[in-house]
């Protein structure tokens, strides 16, 4: 087998045990990418180089923890070193909201310059190991790599999400809360999410099988309940499915791998979650 065909054997996603900040081994093991010590060989001039473990090592030193880190998998292996990855970090004094979710910052970057830095809110729900991603109604930054500063730019952009966009989490899960939505209108937001996961395709599964209660604390007709437990099916997969294919074979839904589809199809379901609130 050629080493632009090694199959990569690495964890979707890397969190520690009990809730811990994740080790520097931890992290070099889940996603190297974060340790590049030079960018894709196809970056132009222009491009300015700023590791994510630059930015990863300056919020440490400000209190910062890392609890989960993520990494794509190419098609080739040379581009695994560089390819898209992401962090959901913790500000320090930043408390749980009821016991029940944090607010974390998720930072995504690349080495092989196909993106940009990007700093999005999210709450981590202690219950059910998920992690959810605001949408466009919360405030995030981009950071592209030109010019000079970036480095900079990014922490200033981390620090602005946990003071100014931290509160605003906090407040869209309390208005999840209160809303409660019919089964016509659960039934179509499962639709909605589907539609993000599989655009240009059939789907495999149904979009009732997105409702599936995984464990009594999911139980709940309110917007809050229904988001999380659609947004963990779509993600995680699991289901029992049938193939697009021309004999239409079998399958089992494999869970999102890709840091780009999971944060598209997180910020979209958010947003329409954030939509039914509103209406």
């Amino acid at each position: 087998m050629s080493a632009s065909s090694t199959r990569i054997t690495r964890a979707r996603v890397t969190r520690a045990p009990h809730d811990q900040p994740l080790t520097e081994a931890a992290m070099r093991a889940g996603c190297p990418a974060i340790f590049a010590t030079a960018p894709f060989t196809s970056v132009s001039a222009r491009y300015e180089y700023v590791p994510t473990h630059t930015i990863l090592e300056q919020l440490l030193a400000e209190g910062y923890t890392c609890h989960e880190v993520a990494q794509s998998k190419p098609h080739l292996h040379a581009r695994d070193p560089f390819v898209k990855h992401m962090l959901r970090m913790r500000a320090p004094a930043v408390l749980r909201g009821d016991n029940d979710v944090i607010p974390e910052i998720i930072i995504i970057n690349s080495h092989d310059g196909t993106g940009k830095y990007h700093i999005i809110g999210g709450l981590y729900r202690f219950i059910c190991c998920n992690g959810l991603m605001a949408g466009e109604t919360i405030t995030s930054m981009v950071v592209r790599h030109s010019g000079f500063g970036t480095a900079a730019r990014v922490i200033e952009g981390s620090f602005k999400i946990v003071k100014e966009e931290f509160p605003k989490l906090i407040q869209a899960r309390t208005a999840m809360l209160l809303k409660d939505l019919t089964r016509e209108e659960q039934v179509l937001f499962a639709h909605r999410a589907l539609a993000l996961r599989y655009p240009l395709q059939l789907p495999p599964f149904g979009a009732e099988d997105l409702l599936t209660v995984r464990r009594t604390d999911d139980e709940g007709n309110d917007v809050w309940h229904v988001l999380n437990r659609v947004q963990e099916n779509i993600i995680d997969g699991g289901f029992k499915g049938t193939g697009n294919g021309l004999f239409r074979r079998a399958l089992t839904v494999r869970p999102v791998e890709r840091v780009g589809a999971v944060t598209s199809i997180n910020r979209g379901i958010w947003d329409n979650a954030m939509a039914l609130v509103a209406a």
